[in-house]
């Protein structure tokens, strides 16, 4: 039973470790040369496990950090100061320059300032600087998910929606450091394929 077999059917860890268990069953040992083959099959038996169990963390690992993001790509519009305190992840338009907000995504009562009049008239009900927002920003564009910008996803080739993370990687009284990378977003395949990286002092670039 080859290695690729096992950790490619990580999908169903119960099935490979009882086809393993059987391919290595052998009965208790009567002489040393069999006490021997045992002791090999079982430490055969320990190494594929190990392996699945690092795979299957690893699996495990970028599912959670795949649905985070996810999550994220419909609530970072709410936060005050984008990327300072984490990760934050918007769709972009079909320029790939601008981040939008995707209508689909919304609460059908979400309010949405059209200009920077509504938004100074918004922002002034709010109980402190920093609150995050639970109208959306006149800056940012509501459009369909149809619209946003798209590319094709390294593992099955089809296009997807083109993301943006943004976030402040170091903090300093002499300089900051602020990065944005770009991802094609493919949740048929789990997967989320690198672009391109920017950084930068400057918060706004």
């Amino acid at each position: 039973m080859s290695t690729k077999w096992i950790l490619t059917e990580f999908l169903h860890p119960p099935i490979v470790w009882e086809a393993l268990r059987k391919e290595y069953r052998m009965s208790f040992p009567s002489n040393l040369d069999q006490l021997q083959v045992v002791v090999a099959g079982i430490r055969t038996q320990a190494s594929y496990a190990s392996k699945l169990s690092y795979y299957m963390q690893q699996q495990s690992e970028n599912f959670f950090n795949t649905a985070g993001i996810l999550a994220s790509l419909a609530d970072s519009w709410k936060t005050a100061d984008p990327g300072k305190n984490g990760g934050a992840y918007f769709f972009l338009d079909a320029t790939q320059s601008k981040r939008v907000v995707v209508k689909e995504f919304l609460p059908l009562d979400t309010e949405i300032c059209i200009d920077d009049d509504a938004w100074r008239a918004y922002t002034a009900t709010k109980k402190w600087h920093g609150q995050d927002h639970d109208r959306v920003p006149h800056w940012f564009s509501v459009i369909p998910l149809s619209r946003v910008a798209k590319g094709p996803c390294s593992a099955c080739k089809e296009d997807q929606p083109l993301i943006e993370s943004y976030c402040q990687t170091y903090d300093s009284p002499e300089g900051d450091v602020w990065e944005k990378n770009s991802f094609v977003f493919c949740c048929d395949c789990t997967l989320l394929t690198k672009v391109a990286t920017k950084v930068s002092d400057n918060r706004i670039f």
